[in-house]
């Protein structure tokens, strides 16, 4: 989590929404409750959910159209 904060931190963003899988999903919670100031959402996937390698554009407009209405 402290890298995470680092990256938005040394990159000077923020508040940012995150996500990630498996692991990464403690990471993104972790880094809401520990450092709310920089995380705007949380994002949280289906499970069995996978980005497909196929249909990169696709994915893309699925995340971009997530993210319109947050």
């Amino acid at each position: 989590m402290r890298d995470a904060a680092g990256v938005l931190e040394g990159l000077g963003l923020g508040p940012a929404v995150v996500w990630g899988r498996g692991s990464g999903e403690d990471v993104a919670y972790g880094l809401a409750a520990r450092r709310p100031d920089l995380v705007r959402a949380v994002v949280e996937l289906p499970r069995g959910h996978r980005a497909r390698a196929e249909d990169p554009e696709g994915f893309g407009a699925a995340v971009r159209e997530f993210l319109a209405g947050v």
